[in-house]
């Protein structure tokens, strides 16, 4: 074996219930990457993967990115590209302190995109400064997306393959995360947009052993869609049955082709309203998830067992009006960033992001969960893109590729644009600061008590009472 670059070299050998890993220490960070927690055939549910022939002799080499589900993006994002595709996506990738420490916090990262796009090992979402400032393990999740994640009718195909995907990560992360230094008793399910519902669904999760909060300790829920993710089971499967009675046809298609059919579904999700039906999400009532007239009770036994912080940015909506031309052109005029444009930003913030985040936390609250209600606020006053959708996110993740210009998979904004929104003189301490208060709630606090950061991230009051 060619010695490796100083930044990137072999560091131990980790034996873990599922195999033996060859792990690399990379800038302050030991990494394992691309390891396969599930296997599965085209729309159907995953089950466990192990590799039974590792061993400390002879170990999986745990240095290459886990590829991307094929999406949409896939000819256009050049990270994505470079991570490469492949239908059998299920990898994790962990993220660790280069110290000894045993016993450390772990975050189970799901990434964003609309269920369409995105991946967990894009640059974007690199843990490196939040593990080594914080002492935390991240485990970051690769999951199928789109039609070969979310295609079925809960009868003989899996509605919810993606989100199995996700639970089995869970199971991976709670029965081998010991070996690579981590607290299974200590896991937190977070996620942002897409990533966001997500999180929220495994706290309502359920499988043969019960439910799936057994083996989660909190959750962190950023920006979810909460308000247009509900009560549309039927629209949803209206859209999708063109392509679902297809099924066995599909099944001897290329990925490439699977990918091309999303864009009918898509089209007519647009014209059905794009702000209130998304075509490829979740759906209540199949496998792991209650039905929608049970969320209640699911949330109830969630705040008996899990801690949650939930919120949204100031302006979610900015992503989307301030990438559109028309609306660009609209905003820089005096009548339209005070007539039109910015009203239509904050309402639409509320009816689809907070206003569902602030009800289900309060109702978290008289459940007797411990609960934190926070929005984002950082940004540049007057900029199109300032506190909108994905913003907390080069905080949190501040890897360069937030200021090249690529696009983020599955939201449409270049990095550049993005980052004008920010004041570079204020930027690494306002990171510094959200990772800590982050940081904190992976270590144990209350999220109710979190304190606020001036100009970055106010914390809201909940209501209701505690438990």
């Amino acid at each position: 074996m060619t010695d490796a670059p100083q930044h990137v070299r072999p560091w131990q050998i980790v034996t873990a219930p599922a195999g033996s890993f060859r792990t690399v220490r990379e800038d302050g960070v030991v990494r394992a990457r691309g390891i396969r927690y599930a296997e599965a055939q085209r729309f159907a549910a995953p089950t466990p993967f192990a590799y039974p022939q590792t061993s400390p002799q002879h170990p999986f080499p745990a240095d290459i990115p886990a590829p991307a589900c094929p999406q949409r993006h896939q000819d256009t994002d050049e990270r994505l590209i470079a991570l490469g595709f492949d239908e059998h996506c299920q990898r994790l990738s962990i993220t660790r302190p280069e110290d000894g420490r045993t016993d450390l916090p772990v975050l189970l990262w799901i990434h964003g995109g609309s269920y369409t796009g995105g991946a967990g090992d894009l640059p974007h979402y690199d843990p490196r400064w939040l593990v080594r400032e914080q002492g935390v393990i991240v485990v970051s999740v690769t999951y199928r997306l789109g039609l070969f994640g979310y295609l079925g009718d809960a009868g003989s195909r899996e509605a919810n393959a993606g989100l199995l995907d996700q639970l089995e990560a869970l199971r991976w992360t709670h029965r081998n995360i010991a070996a690579f230094g981590g607290d299974p008793g200590n896991i937190t399910v977070a996620g942002q947009s897409a990533g966001g519902h997500a999180a929220w669904d495994l706290l309502l999760a359920a499988d043969a052993q019960g439910p799936a909060t057994r083996m989660i300790r909190r959750a962190i829920v950023q920006s979810a869609p909460l308000g247009i993710v509900h009560g549309r089971t039927q629209r949803v499967w209206e859209a999708l049955a063109p392509s679902a009675e297809q099924t066995e046809r599909m099944l001897a298609e290329a990925p490439e082709q699977i990918v091309a059919r999303e864009s009918g579904i898509n089209r007519l999700a647009l014209r059905r309203g794009a702000a209130k039906f998304m075509p490829f999400s979740t759906r209540y009532g199949a496998d792991p998830l209650p039905p929608e007239e049970r969320l209640e009770e699911g949330w109830r036994r969630a705040a008996e067992a899990v801690d949650l912080l939930i919120g949204t940015t100031a302006r979610e909506v900015g992503l989307f009006t301030g990438i559109l031309p028309p609306l660009q052109r609209l905003g820089r005029t005096r009548w339209g960033s005070r007539g039109v444009v910015e009203p239509l930003v904050r309402a639409l913030t509320r009816r689809i992001y907070a206003k569902d985040a602030r009800r289900w936390a309060r109702r978290f609250r008289d459940a007797g969960g411990r609960v934190g209600l926070y929005r984002f606020e950082f940004g540049r006053p007057g900029h199109p893109l300032a506190c909108c959708h994905l913003a907390e996110l080069p905080l949190l993740f501040p890897h360069p590729a937030w200021r090249t210009g690529q696009e983020e998979a599955g939201a449409g904004v270049t990095g550049p644009q993005l980052m004008d929104s920010y004041d570079p003189d204020t930027l690494e301490r306002a990171g510094r600061e959200l990772r800590a208060r982050w940081g904190a709630v992976l270590h144990g606090a209350d999220p109710g008590e979190l304190t606020g950061i001036p100009g970055v991230l106010r914390m809201l009051p909940v209501g209701g009472r505690r438990g």
